[in-house]
């Protein structure tokens, strides 16, 4: 048995976590790589998906794969607690499935690295070798370095995809999205609807603000903004006229907005959508009522009318009252082909 602590080795170098985009893999190039700075025979690589999650094994060392299930497992122990364990002796252990496996496999010692980010145990590494002994002082601080390393990995990772498929959310709404900076009056993002209604790409709008848009001053805009910050819990709902590049097209925006303060300064959130063709089919009803009061008046007007004189002033006024019209005529021909009202 070996009874002197081993000396450890450089740890794997930052670069491995930079080359490789799977968690999975860059957990079990961790391990690899420790085994061969640190001449331990195998490990493992678990990773923990929830904090109410079992360890998951991550296959790819031939080692028995039962799960632990025992209390005084190291691999448990380091989860629970946050910190590294070290057994010198699994024959110390009492009998178990996995243990007695691994034991069986002709190993003797386990050294349990835990791998935490944001406050929570995301995973463990495991190193076995087949002697009595146990990390030095050296080797613990390089767990201390690895753990924290690869966890801070694991967490930079999980926060992509969730953001990446944040995004692809926002993107697959039919309304358009934006956040505002207000103090820089600046897009920090508008999602795929939003760019194709205005026609400028995601990058072309971190260049621009909503003043660049929208068809208002930017102060009113400003203080628009301002009064969402006075009362965040409240939001705005507003409609304005809005044009895409160029000036080329219009289009009647109804927007809800509300302030949000991230990262020590305020953003404007707004949903928009574009009820061009709600506003349209408002005046076109507006148009069509007014046509049929003043169809509807004419008809009274023929109606009761005593005289052509008095036909054509209730006509006249029907147009204008009823109708809308800003004024009103009835031309007459003559003999000679000249027209008098």
């Amino acid at each position: 048995a070996r009874t002197e602590p081993r000396q450890a080795a450089a740890p794997p170098t930052p670069r491995l976590l930079d080359q490789t985009p799977d968690p999975d893999a860059a957990g079990r190039g961790v391990v690899d790589a420790l085994l061969a700075a640190l001449g331990w025979r195998c490990g493992d690589f678990w990773r923990v998906d929830a904090p109410d999650a079992p360890p998951r094994r991550i296959d790819g060392s031939g080692l028995p794969a039962a799960a632990p299930r025992h209390a005084d497992d190291p691999l448990l122990r380091a989860l629970a607690s946050a910190r590294e364990q070290s057994v010198p002796d699994l024959y110390a252990l009492p009998a178990d499935e996995r243990l007695d496996a691994l034991r069986g496999a002709g190993l003797r010692s386990a050294w349990v690295i835990p791998v935490t980010g944001d406050g929570r145990v995301t995973g463990a590494i495991e190193l076995f070798g087949p002697t009595v002994e146990r990390p030095d002082v050296q080797m613990a601080a390089c767990g201390e370095h690895v753990g924290p390393a690869l966890g801070q990995f694991i967490e930079r990772h999980r926060l992509d995809v969730e953001l990446h498929q944040f995004r692809a959310a926002l993107d697959a709404l039919p309304d358009m999205v934006y956040l505002v900076d207000r103090a820089a009056m600046r897009f920090l993002y508008a999602n795929e609807r939003a760019c194709l209604a205005a026609g400028y790409t995601a990058q072309e709008h971190a260049a621009i603000g909503p003043q660049d848009l929208l068809l208002r001053r930017r102060e009113d805009i400003e203080a628009d903004y301002d009064a969402l910050i006075a009362k965040p819990g409240q939001g705005l709902t507003i409609e304005f006229v809005a044009r895409n590049r160029g000036g080329a097209g219009k289009a009647y925006i109804e927007a809800h907005s509300r302030a949000i303060h991230i990262g020590g300064r305020w953003v404007i959130l707004t949903v928009s959508r574009d009820v061009t063709p709600r506003k349209l089919a408002e005046r076109a009803a507006r148009r069509m009522s007014r046509m049929y009061a003043a169809l509807s008046a004419t008809n009274e007007a023929i109606v009761h009318a005593e005289t052509p004189q008095r036909l054509f002033d209730e006509i006249c006024a029907a147009a204008v009252d009823g109708g809308g019209s800003l004024g009103a005529a009835i031309m007459l021909p003559e003999p000679d082909g000249r027209a008098h009202c």
